[in-house]
């Protein structure tokens, strides 16, 4: 936010929910959807990455002595969502 130069209600406006969304957002303390962090990306015109990878050692995914080699770890990218203008709602 500071980099954008926004404040609570700009940022609040820009996403379509209210100043005390916001709040509760910044303030911590529960868990964040990926649809609300895809809003607050689009919002402050940025991106997050999200990574799945597994705990298991590579030997652990072959079967029976076969050489296979382990599955890659799975990243997807949230790209930035075009903003329409008009779409966002007001509470």
């Amino acid at each position: 936010m500071r980099e954008c130069g926004l404040s609570r209600a700009e940022l609040a406006s820009r996403m379509g929910v209210s100043p005390g969304r916001i709040s509760q957002i910044l303030g911590g303390g529960e868990n964040l959807t990926l649809r609300t962090l895809a809003a607050l990306a689009t919002a402050l015109d940025a991106r997050f990455d999200f990574e799945l990878s597994s705990l298991k050692t590579p030997d652990e995914y072959t079967s029976r002595g076969t050489a296979e080699p382990a599955p890659a770890a799975n990243q997807h990218s949230f790209p930035r969502a075009q903003h329409q203008q008009g779409a966002t709602r007001r509470h």
